[in-house]
């Protein structure tokens, strides 16, 4: 008999939680669905964190997977005790007849008091406040004393929107490093590359007054927000918590629970995010647009279903709504990144592009899932244009290289390095090295918990494109990202790392051969498959390579000069 805690979950559920999380997907999906009755007009309610479907921004998923891990233990009378970090966790668990039935008991891990609770509820809304001015002051400021460096919007000329994310050093020297569309725009006549402005979201932690210098300098046309904006515009997303508070829940039964209180406690929790201001400023930075007389004839996304992108197309659809639009799904998609898979729902709220762009045959059935309708095209994997170079060979017959490479999210990162570094640090004798590659947004996190000299023999961070070290090794170890697709695209085995207190999250579908990939969930299987993986490697590269061909052909479009055109609106 044993204590479960909600919060640390043990290695020995980890199997266990990873099939309820599949099982659970479909029921999920209608949940949030359900939930979204009655409020398709609420553009408040799409941009909230519940109605994102976005597992890193709500915990719902997660935790319902957890709910039903629970009531399967309670079953089988493995566990007498749970650990649940909130009281609302408890109230929901005492809703389902199977732990009623059970003397299981459950003891709230923070319980906190009347008056810490009264602090919290002010303490919330001064920071709400104090943080929304600071942010949207500073935005405004720097955005005003760059102005006049600025260019005009020539005569009024039908314009090409392409929206993306960047951050002060995308922007360089008089240019422009986009991660995410690659050499779209290289190679273009004068007149296109004129034609088209660029509408941004800012990482965190960027300087404003440094990145709208360099933008306004910038040959490329940006068109910067807050120069359109106005005080009511401002006024009314600051009142997006308070008017998010009134919306009501009837029906929140899920799998055996009455998710009503959870479902309640999560959004008075999540209605102070930011992200939701900024897209509820997107749709009123389109109606700006429209207000000032802008003729756009076209509007690229790149489009992930975030907050923001349904504020754009909120906008879009309701100001411009004969624009067409094509949302840009550039990456590899994860089953467990619900967001990316719009609903029947979503799309009769009017908050999706035009089209979607998917960037490969695969793609175009897997994104359809909840929303059969969905109009659907192919677009070229601009990110992944090198996975059609032919590969180069690893450059030591001696050495087995692994990389391993970290994802955007910090602690799955540390997690992943953790286990890494227990399993390997004796493998330098036997001939391997292994390679280390942060993600781009957090190497300075990464390098503070495991400094370069901290690291054992073997083991060394590699600097430069992925596509470099990827091209250059013999194995991939990852977690969510899509690396692990990357790699086997490239005929390299792969191996994914469960997912710590989550579901395992990757982009491997069920369609691509278990003989090039697998999972592992403990130091001792990581080892093993490591060593299997090393012995029949040379006898298995054929295979590899055949996989790899199947993957490039199934799951990345070419690019080439017509496809990139046809990405921004012209038929050829």
């Amino acid at each position: 008999m044993s204590v479960f805690d909600f919060e640390n979950l043990e290695e020995k559920y980890s199997r266990t939680l990873d099939k309820i999380a599949e099982e659970l997907l479909d029921p999920y999906q209608n949940f949030v669905g359900k939930l979204s009755v009655g409020k398709e007009e609420s553009l408040d309610w799409w941009v909230s964190n519940i109605a994102s479907r976005n597992p890193y921004a709500s915990p719902l998923f997660y935790e319902c997977c957890k709910l039903k891990l629970i009531v399967r233990l309670i079953d089988s009378k493995e566990i007498e005790t749970i650990l649940v970090p909130t009281v609302a966790l408890k109230r929901i668990l005492l809703t389902n007849p199977v732990v009623q039935n059970s003397k299981i008991r459950i003891e709230v891990k923070y319980p906190l008091s009347r008056k810490y609770k009264i602090r919290i509820y002010f303490n919330e809304r001064w920071k709400y406040a104090r943080e929304f001015f600071r942010t949207w002051v500073t935005r405004a400021r720097a955005a005003k004393r760059t102005k006049k460096i600025g260019k005009r919007v020539a005569d009024k000329k039908p314009i090409t929107l392409v929206d993306t994310y960047i951050k002060e050093d995308f922007v360089r020297d008089g240019q422009f490093q986009d991660r995410y569309f690659g050499n779209l725009f290289s190679n273009l006549d004068p007149n296109t590359r004129d034609s088209i402005y660029f509408i941004f979201t800012a990482y965190e932690d960027t300087d404003f007054l440094s990145l709208y210098t360099d933008l306004r300098k910038h040959p490329y046309n940006f068109l910067i927000k807050e120069d359109f904006l106005t005080l009511s515009d401002y006024l009314y997303s600051f009142f997006f918590p308070y008017r998010l508070n009134r919306l009501r829940f009837t029906d929140c039964s899920f799998q055996g629970f009455d998710l009503t209180y959870l479902v309640e406690f999560l959004v008075d929790v999540d209605r102070w995010e930011a992200a939701s201001i900024e897209a509820l400023l997107n749709s009123r930075f389109i109606h700006r647009l429209k207000r000032n007389g802008f003729r756009i004839r076209f509007l690229l996304d790149w489009w992930e279903n975030q907050w923001f992108d349904r504020g754009l197309h909120h906008g879009m659809n309701r100001y411009f709504p004969e624009v067409p639009s094509l949302g840009y799904c550039g990456y590899t998609m994860n089953k467990f990144h619900l967001n990316v898979f719009p609903t029947d729902y979503e799309r009769n709220a009017n908050i999706l592009p035009k089209k979607i762009g998917v960037i490969g045959s695969r793609q175009t059935e897997l994104i359809k899932r909840y929303c059969p309708r969905l109009s659907v095209v192919l677009t070229p994997a601009l990110r992944f244009e090198y996975l059609f170079l032919e590969r180069k060979l690893p450059p030591k017959k001696d050495v087995f290289v692994i990389l391993i490479s970290l994802s955007i999210l910090v602690e799955q990162s540390i997690f992943l390095l953790k286990l890494a570094i227990d399993s390997l640090n004796e493998f330098y004798k036997i001939g391997f090295e292994i390679w280390i590659k942060p993600h781009p947004v957090n190497t300075r996190i990464i390098l503070e918990n495991f400094p370069k000299e901290s690291l054992p023999k073997g083991f060394s961070y590699v600097s430069g494109d992925f596509n470099e070290s990827l091209l250059s090794s013999n194995l991939l170890v990852g977690f969510s990202s899509s690396t692990c697709l990357e790699a086997v695209a490239m005929g390299i085995p792969t191996i994914v790392i469960r997912g710590g207190k989550e579901p395992t999250s990757h982009p491997l579908d069920e369609r691509v051969p278990k003989e090039i990939w697998s999972v592992c969930y403990t130091s001792e299987e990581f080892k093993e498959q490591v060593l299997d993986i090393r012995s029949s490697y040379d006898s298995k590269k054929e295979l590899y390579q055949e996989i790899g061909a199947w993957i490039r052909e199934n799951y990345f479009s070419p690019v080439d000069e017509g496809s990139k055109r046809r990405m921004l609106g012209y038929d050829s």
